[in-house]
């Protein structure tokens, strides 16, 4: 029997998002600890992540970030992770040796990039980063003898999926045995789809109101080769209502704004955060299928704040 944690959507970083109150960063940190914590008190004998450590490319709060790595990098748990796209430049994968999550992982021998399939004891662990695509994931060559587990950074879920949402249930004779994956920052039921169970325990990060009806959790795994999988969602004790950690709701912000012009809207609308991806490419895909006039698109993506390399 293999036991493990698996968490995701960490986005480290070192300032407050809108409508948060309180230190987020070192609220972050806590989080990370204890998940650690639980990892340990539960023997558990790796932690997998899906993707997104990072909020962006780069981040220059030094004390966070060697606050994050004391933690990862002191406990006797290794942990196996997959690329978001947070962690990326223009979701280009040539861009990670140079970002703040490549810093961290050169200098600590416990965080494991799943570039290629790693046999962690009875279990086979393969990687799909988030310019990868799922059904190149699908089709890799798996091990029949070991358990086979993919880590993923993609939008599942098991309803009816808008826009390039995965509805697990079109995802046929994958090969693994269970699926944790990250991104969709909801969250979903842990579900079994064929051979296949699927779980993602949802975003830690809590950075839009949103988000506040949720409380950040894990999942606690047990899986053992040709045995039903068992798979505990489990709230972080620290995690906070979302009425302590949340100021200004979007509610009031609309209300304010019903007799704003387009221009003020579309400024205001753009500072919120997007699930996953950029929320600009988000609006333009949205929109491009709902029919917006191409020069209205235009307008929305010149509101686009140019990222700094």
């Amino acid at each position: 029997m293999t036991k493990f944690l698996h968490f995701t959507d960490f986005h480290l970083e070192g300032e407050n998002p809108r409508h948060r109150i309180g230190d987020y960063p070192h609220m972050l940190i806590d989080k990370q600890r204890e998940i650690y914590q639980i990892a340990e008190e539960e023997g558990c004998q790796f932690v997998t992540f899906g993707g997104d450590w990072c909020n962006y490319y780069r981040i220059f709060d030094y004390n966070i970030i060697a606050d994050s790595m004391d933690i990862v990098c002191g406990s006797p748990i290794k942990t196996y992770m997959v690329i978001g796209e947070h962690d990326l430049y223009g979701h280009n994968i040539k861009t990670f040796k140079s970002s703040t999550l490549a810093f961290m992982i050169r200098r600590c021998s416990q965080m494991k990039v799943l570039w290629e399939p790693t046999q962690v004891g009875e279990v086979m662990l393969y990687g799909k980063h988030e310019p990868d695509k799922m059904a190149d994931a699908i089709a890799w060559e798996k091990d029949s003898s070991k358990v086979n587990i993919l880590v993923c950074h993609e939008l599942l879920t098991c309803t009816e999926a808008p826009f390039e949402v995965i509805n697990t249930n079109t995802l046929h004779n994958t090969g693994y045995d269970l699926v944790v994956s990250g991104d969709l920052h909801s969250g979903f039921p842990t579900h079994q789809v064929e051979e296949t169970w699927y779980c993602n325990p949802g975003s830690l990060a809590r950075r839009s109101t949103k988000d506040a009806c949720r409380f950040p959790q894990v999942a606690i795994i047990s899986i053992e080769k040709g045995q039903k999988s068992q798979i505990e969602l489990r709230r972080l004790k620290c995690g906070k209502p979302g009425s302590e950690v949340f100021g200004e709701s979007i509610l009031e912000i609309a209300n304010e704004g019903n007799n704003a012009d387009p221009s003020a809207f579309a400024t205001e609308l753009l500072q919120f955060e997007a699930e996953a991806t950029d929320v600009h490419d988000l609006v333009q895909k949205a929109g491009k299928k709902a029919g917006i006039r191409e020069p209205v698109l235009r307008y929305i993506d010149s509101k686009r704040k140019p990222t700094v390399v």
